[in-house]
């Protein structure tokens, strides 16, 4: 890899925990580093040019968490939320807001001049708790970024913000780690490239943890040089160490291994790939082959030909013979046959899920129909069907697990030798 076709790029994490308070570190992170995710800079709509235009050498997409509340009356009590992208200029990136999800996660696409399309998803998650509400918010939060980085084409993915909770062995978002062994998503802190101690501090008690995170697909995670804290400034936030992350993109060259997420997927589905016979159109399989065999001539003079004593003298017309034949088999295979890829068997699934598929799906699409809402009974109705449909996914995926486990076991027990008779 030639080094001076590579492209240093930062990337921070900062919980403002309010722009009053959070602003004074935010200027010294503009003239730092290329790219900040903001959170809880707490600014309402009307307020969003001051973070819109907060840097000249930045551009600047926020997204305010107030707007409901202040649509609904008198605002009361201190604000909250709101999530902000500031993307430094002179990087010439093309920055296209993908979706936004309850105004506290947002995923963008950040183009660059070279193609290179970095998936960029910035998040706020619910602080932990162990009651009912927490697990379906923090579920709702995981579909968000899963959908997205399944859905949209990348060539790298980010995911980064104020998490809310450690990522170590201790951790009990379960479904969190569940999700990122899924998507080949590595946190930096674990890559050995720097250390964090704490992200967040509270003086009145000492408490101390690292609830703030940047994580990387496997294949960016080449490019982490340096992964650590800042803390170079006055921090007027409880947060009181941003999050950095340095890496190394080869945004001009399409071969870079930090740059075929994509790709090297679709590849490696596609090599995989097998014909699903009993899916297909058999029918319209026997008449194009009958078509396409009976145009080819057959060489009947290589019926007569002999080869000499020093080898073949007609290997190229059998081997064009050949050809012909098997030319004509793909191509009526691929217009009738559907290829599905290794990934696609699912050996636990039932019709049971099918229907709970399909259900989630008709909420998901009602949902969009009345206007995407917050709330309300469609609202509910569209996170009640796909909890029930991702919940009986798990239960199936897992039961199924069991089952593998249990013939491996009875598999190696028949296979060992039977104990030997001991003779007295």
């Amino acid at each position: 890899m030639d080094m001076q076709t590579l492209t240093m790029l930062s990337a921070v994490t900062y919980n403002l925990h309010g722009f009053n308070q959070g602003s004074l570190l935010l200027n010294e992170l503009c003239e730092r580093f290329d790219i900040i995710a903001v959170q809880e800079h707490w600014l309402c709509d009307y307020d969003a040019y001051i973070l819109t235009n907060f840097n000249d050498l930045f551009m600047g997409f926020s997204w305010s968490a107030m707007t409901e509340k202040i649509s609904n009356g008198i605002l009361t009590g201190r604000p909250f939320g709101g999530i902000r992208l500031l993307v430094r200029r002179s990087l010439n990136v093309s920055v296209t807001t993908i979706e936004v999800h309850h105004l506290c996660d947002g995923a963008n696409m950040l183009t660059f001049p070279g193609g290179f399309r970095l998936l960029f998803v910035i998040v706020y998650l619910p602080c932990q708790s162990s009651d009912a509400v927490y697990k379906t918010d923090l579920a709702d939060c995981l579909g968000f970024i899963e959908n997205c980085v399944i859905t949209y084409p990348c060539d790298a993915v980010m995911v980064l913000g104020d998490f809310n909770f450690n990522c170590d062995a201790n951790c009990n978002a379960s479904e969190f780690t569940g999700l990122t062994d899924e998507l080949k998503l590595v946190c930096c802190e674990s890559l050995g490239v720097g250390q964090v101690r704490y992200t967040y501090y509270q003086e009145s008690s000492g408490k101390q943890s690292v609830i703030d995170h940047i994580f990387v697909d496997v294949g960016l995670s080449k490019s982490v040089s340096d992964y650590r804290i800042f803390d170079e400034c006055v921090i007027m936030s409880d947060h009181v160490r941003p999050v950095v992350c340095k890496l190394f993109l080869d945004v001009e060259c399409n071969n870079s291994p930090f740059t075929t997420r994509s790709r090297v997927c679709n590849n490696a589905n596609r090599s995989l790939g097998v014909h699903r016979w009993d899916k297909g159109n058999l029918q319209g399989y026997y008449d194009m082959t009958y078509q396409a065999l009976s145009d080819i001539k057959c060489p009947d003079n290589l019926l007569d030909s002999k080869c000499n004593t020093f080898g073949c003298t007609h290997w190229m017309g059998i081997n064009s013979y050949y050809e012909s034949i098997t030319k004509a088999l793909r191509g009526a295979a691929e217009t009738c046959i559907p290829v599905v890829y290794g990934n696609a068997y699912k050996h636990y699934w039932s019709q049971e899920l099918s229907d709970l598929k399909s259900a989630s799906v008709e909420a998901h699409n009602l949902w969009i129909a009345n206007g995407r809402p917050n709330n309300g009974v469609i609202n509910a109705i569209r996170r009640d069907a796909k909890y029930k449909y991702k919940l009986a996914l798990r239960h199936a995926q897992k039961i199924e697990t069991c089952k593998v486990d249990d013939e491996l076991s009875r598999l190696y027990l028949t296979l060992q030798p039977a104990p030997k008779k001991l003779y007295t």
